[in-house]
């Protein structure tokens, strides 16, 4: 699968990630409105993604690939890769508890409707291009009504920054160390 096939895939309209099994081996599936399966998610976990081999994804057209952390400037950030790990989309966060997530064609921004912290998410999402919405997203349970045709793998970066978030969103506050003042 090349960068540009998978940005190609698109979804439209509603569509919703259920979650199946049994804790902790959860698997998720991407449906449409019609019950039609886009894509099917292995295990999701913040150290899976970010730490580990990835969430394993597989599209309905039997396309596969993985969801992983990847090393930008001094965060790690989450990557939807092909399977010769080409990077397909990738997520990081932006001002405002916002996040940006690019793709090889377009550039998004996720917006939640009230301020998000990395101890309380906010339950209703807004994805845009440019300053036009281009879907609604719901976390519980967690739904998208798109508006228009969107890259698959904007939308399971979506979700997976609404679930996971991004390490290092949360500045801690602490001055630099300066050893040379007293």
């Amino acid at each position: 699968m090349t960068a540009e096939l998978a940005t190609s895939l698109t979804v439209d309209g509603s569509l919703q990630l259920l979650e199946f099994g049994r804790w902790p081996f959860h698997r998720f599936e991407l449906v449409d409105g019609v019950g039609e399966v886009r894509a099917s998610l292995g295990r999701r976990g913040w150290i899976k993604v970010y730490l580990g081999s990835g969430q394993r994804l597989e599209l309905s057209g039997g396309m596969r690939g993985r969801i992983v952390g990847r090393a930008v400037r001094r965060s790690i950030v989450p990557v939807v890769v092909d399977s010769d790990r080409s990077p397909v989309a990738r997520a990081h966060h932006g001002p405002g508890g916002t996040y940006l997530i690019d793709t090889a064609t377009e550039g998004f921004v996720l917006v939640p409707d009230r301020p998000t912290t990395w101890r309380s998410r906010s339950p209703r999402w807004e994805l845009r291009s440019w300053d036009e919405p281009v879907a609604r997203l719901q976390l519980r349970p967690r739904t998208i009504q798109c508006h228009r045709p969107l890259p698959i793998g904007a939308v399971l970066l979506a979700f997976t920054v609404m679930d996971l978030a991004v390490p290092g969103e949360e500045d801690l506050g602490l001055r630099p160390t300066q050893w040379y003042q007293r």
